[in-house]
């Protein structure tokens, strides 16, 4: 099956949550619209499940390893602009050693790497803005599919998730061509060790984005 026929749909499965805003949306730098968003780290049995299409027009799910969202992001690229860039701002899939589109991963006072991660970590990002969420909130969900609240303390910096997410192209005058992600849904999907330490905080991570947002997202985009 040819990798073009890749939507933008993904699943990510048993990724460990670094940090997050699911409950309470926040501004992120000169934004004036609150998100919800999150950092994940990908592990060795981070898997994705991919949405394509099968032979007969309907779509599938198939389970690849988490380095598959590389092809995804170039795929929903290509989907958007008709070619593939040499080099394109990649806000979804990045390593944690600021080769990427995302700043280093790293704690600013001590220059130390954000507990759970090193040099060759993969992190996924995601987010979006609150006006565009169904009843102004992010799903989130325990293992039996219940509805989680905000003082629910089995969400943490540590624990495994896994997150409905929808890759995206977008083309801004200041920023250029890239993908970004919407961030559908969370599902909690166990305990894990909890980091210590300072964890990320999402304002400090995040650069600014300029995207334009009637583009956030629409069904057209997946190609």
């Amino acid at each position: 099956m040819s990798d073009k026929k890749i939507t933008g749909l993904v699943i990510v499965k048993n990724a460990r949550l670094s940090f997050n805003q699911l409950f309470t949306a926040q501004t992120i730098g000169d934004s004036k619209d609150p998100k919800f968003n999150c950092t994940v780290i990908c592990e060795e049995g981070t898997q994705l499940a991919v949405e394509v299409p099968d032979s007969d027009g309907k779509t599938k799910k198939i389970t690849k390893p988490h380095s598959f969202m590389k092809k995804v992001c170039d795929e929903v690229f290509k989907n958007k602009f008709g070619k593939l860039d040499a080099i394109y701002a990649n806000w979804v899939y990045n390593k944690a050693d600021g080769s990427g589109t995302r700043k280093k991963f790293v704690d600013k006072k001590t220059g130390e790497y954000r507990p759970g991660t090193d040099a060759e970590t993969f992190l996924i990002d995601a987010s979006i803005r609150e006006d565009q969420c169904e009843g102004g909130k992010v799903t989130v969900l325990d293992n039996t599919k219940t509805e989680m609240q905000k003082n629910d303390k089995r969400i943490y910096s540590g624990c495994y998730v896994n997150l409905l997410i929808e890759v995206y192209g977008f083309d801004n005058p200041k920023s250029g061509k890239g993908v970004s992600a919407s961030l559908v849904g969370v599902q909690w999907k166990g305990h894990g060790d909890r980091f210590v330490g300072k964890v990320a905080d999402a304002a400090d991570e995040f650069d600014e984005e300029e995207i334009d947002e009637e583009e956030d997202g629409d069904e057209e985009d997946w190609g």
